[in-house]
C-alpha cells in the first residue's frame, strides 16, 4: 500500500512595502533627497519628486540585492504611520 504524504508549501510574498521619506534639498541646493527608514543607509536624490521616487525604488532594489548576496535577512517591510501633530508657534519677542 502506498502512503500519500501531503506537503504544505509556504507561500512567500515576493513584494515588500517600504516607507520613503522625501526631503527638499538644503538651502542653496536644488532637488530632493530621500531616505528609507526601514533600510538604514539607503538614501538617494533627484531633481524632482518623481525622479527621487524612481531613484528610491532603484536604491531599495539594489540594497535588497546586496543584502541577499551577503546572506543577510531581507527586512519584512513596513506600513507607514502618518500622525498629524498640532503645535503652537512661538510668539516673536
Amino acid at each position: 500500500m502506498l502512503k500519500r504524504t501531503q506537503k504544505k508549501l509556504a507561500v512567500i510574498s515576493r513584494d515588500r512595502t517600504f516607507s520613503v521619506v522625501i526631503h527638499r534639498a538644503d538651502a542653496g541646493e536644488t532637488g530632493f533627497w530621500a531616505e528609507v527608514p526601514g533600510l538604514p543607509g539607503c538614501v538617494t536624490q533627484g531633481e524632482s519628486v518623481d525622479e527621487t521616487i524612481l531613484h528610491a525604488r532603484e536604491a531599495i532594489e539594489g540594497h535588497l540585492e546586496a543584502l541577499a548576496k551577503m546572506g543577510e535577512p531581507i527586512p519584512g517591510g513596513e506600513q507607514p504611520a502618518i500622525v498629524p501633530i498640532t503645535v503652537r508657534l512661538p510668539q516673536p519677542a
